[in-house]
């Protein structure tokens, strides 16, 4: 059976894991911006005043997922203990 210390360890490296991925998507999109809008462009058809509007989407609704699925369930775990 899984321990809640166990749970607590998981959201640990799901937190780490996913704020690196954040990182790198957000570094990636700011340093190679005009190479990322070209080829998402070609590739969907796109416009590229559209797509930045849709990266800066994706950027704060993954931030937001990361905050509350993985730190809040992880600082909670932690506060009581575990």
């Amino acid at each position: 059976m899984i321990s809640l210390s166990d749970i607590t360890q998981l959201l640990g490296w799901c937190a780490t894991i996913n704020i690196v991925l954040l990182l790198l998507s957000t570094i990636l999109l700011l340093g190679m911006q005009k190479q990322v809008l070209r080829l998402h462009s070609a590739v969907t058809e796109i416009e590229t005043v559209e797509l930045k509007k849709m990266y800066i989407n994706y950027l704060a609704y993954y931030k937001i997922a990361i905050l509350i699925f993985n730190l809040a369930p992880y600082l909670g775990l932690k506060i009581m203990g575990y």
